[in-house]
């Protein structure tokens, strides 16, 4: 007897600001889904960059990384070369940051997928998307059904201490099909 055969379902991405296919946009991109990530244990962003073709990075620390597509290094000049969103918010620095073009090390709990759009993405994310565009994009809030996960990552260092990482989410439907809350925590 055969397996049953798996259905390949269509990735919705939307990296054109409205929803689309992979197949139907014209941007040369990566798509990662929240449960791809969470399959392959990736929980942080230089895990993300060592998995995607075309994208480095440099780190100084939880803080303190500077992203790089296309050759495109964000050392040079006054302003990133690599935009960074939080689902339709910018959270790359300013052109002339303290920190220079450092993004924060987000944690990528409970997230719907994560687009990765190579090549100057200037006319939809701005001056700061020459290189390219990381976008995370959040799960919304389930208005029909309570859910919860918890996740606990550890490891430790011969000669250091034990590191350790606890994650939790929690989905509330407040009014059925019309408001819900989700709360994650890290």
């Amino acid at each position: 007897i055969a397996p049953p055969a798996q259905d390949l379902q269509e990735i919705v991405v939307t990296a054109e600001k409205r929803e689309s296919t992979v197949q139907k946009t014209p941007i040369s991109m990566t798509v990662l889904s929240g449960a791809d990530l969470q399959a392959n244990g990736t929980s942080d962003l230089v895990s993300l960059a060592q998995e995607v073709p075309g994208l480095s990075f440099k780190s100084s620390g939880p803080g303190q990384t500077e992203l790089e597509m296309r050759g495109l290094t964000s050392t040079g000049g006054e302003s990133p070369t690599v935009g960074f969103y939080l689902d339709e918010t910018a959270l790359t620095p300013p052109a002339m940051a303290q920190n220079g073009k450092v993004v924060i090390d987000p944690n990528l709990f409970d997230l719907a997928r994560v687009e990765i759009l190579r090549g100057p993405q200037g006319t939809l994310y701005g001056s700061g998307s020459m290189g390219g565009t990381i976008k995370l994009v959040t799960n919304q809030p389930d208005t029909k059904n309570f859910s919860a996960s918890v996740e606990g990552i550890g490891s430790g260092t011969d000669g250091g201490g034990f590191n350790h990482t606890e994650n939790a989410m929690l989905n509330i439907p407040l009014a059925q099909d019309l408001a819900a809350l989700r709360l994650v925590v890290t």
